[in-house]
């Protein structure tokens, strides 16, 4: 058998670190998914990282696996921490409960019982950069609730590292439980523009005008048969423009990213605007509604 990658938790918070930069780059799809030029950037952030950790080189495809049982394993703790009765001790990065929870707990399920000493220590890193993109439900989970459907996932985080083998134990995941609500951490960028979508009283002529381009533009498509590319693609091609060009400083760079990832008609009116000094004028006008709370 082919020697496996092995991940400590240095290598899981540096897999972690990176993709949260991809994120801000735009390379997390709109179904929460990851364009390849992320798991390459993974790579090569883990380029001999294989010397401390032992086993095989971190390639994109190991890169891919980890991320996919690191983001079960933090859908479990966030569960474990809003069942009833539990807890969480943010410096050993461990969910914390009585005895009486944890016996109801393992009674229902006994594939728990690492957590009840397991650490994952990368928890903060992971739902800043995961939540809101796993479906869950609305109420508390209680430890003797009915068990979930089986499935893969990874192990240990506390002393050893793991290997991309360490997932086949069949560890019961927390898709079908539903967690107590948790105050979601959301970044001032994205409240800030939240916030100023809800508050938009009036639009300026200019952008009136282009905003009424943009929709004509994203309905194009249907005139002519089909789109031309999904919307990932486009806002893909229109942060690539932007960046070629070099119009913008970064600040401004930065957030037409933003934009461009919330609203995939910016994306079309960006990559149907010549020369790039309207495409320029266009994304301020856009920066400047935003910003003003138009």
């Amino acid at each position: 058998m082919a020697p496996r990658a092995v991940w400590s938790a240095t290598d899981d918070g540096t897999l972690i670190a990176t993709l949260g930069d991809q994120k801000a780059n735009g390379w997390m799809t709109s179904n929460s998914s990851w364009h390849s030029d992320a798991w390459v950037a993974a790579e090569k952030a883990l380029e001999d990282s294989e010397k401390a950790s032992g086993g095989a080189k971190k390639t994109a495809s190991s890169c891919h696996h980890r991320w996919t049982n690191l983001k079960k394993e933090w859908n479990i703790v966030r569960t474990l921490r809003g069942m009833s009765g539990s807890g969480w001790d943010q410096e050993k990065g461990v969910v914390t409960a009585s005895d009486d929870v944890w016996d109801k707990l393992l009674e229902a399920h006994p594939n728990y019982r690492k957590w009840c000493t397991a650490s994952f220590p990368h928890y903060d890193l992971m739902d800043d950069l995961v939540n809101g993109t796993v479906a869950t439900g609305q109420t508390a989970f209680h430890p003797s609730a009915a068990p979930p459907p089986t499935t893969n996932t990874a192990t240990q985080h506390d002393t050893q590292p793991v290997s991309d083998g360490d997932d086949d134990n069949h560890e019961e995941t927390p898709a079908a439980l539903s967690p107590t609500p948790l105050k979601r951490r959301v970044s001032a960028l994205e409240n800030d523009l939240s916030a100023s979508s809800r508050k938009r009283k009036k639009i300026s002529p200019a952008a009136e005008g282009i905003s009424s381009m943009a929709s004509a533009i994203a309905h194009l498509g249907d005139r002519l048969g089909g789109p031309v590319s999904a919307s990932p693609e486009r806002r893909r091609e229109a942060i690539q423009l932007i960046i070629k060009d070099g119009e913008l400083d970064s600040d401004d760079e930065a957030d037409a990213f933003q934009l461009i990832r919330q609203d995939s008609r910016i994306a079309d009116t960006v990559l149907a605007t010549t020369p790039k000094a309207k495409q320029s004028r266009y994304i301020r006008v856009e920066l400047s509604n935003t910003r003003a709370g138009n």
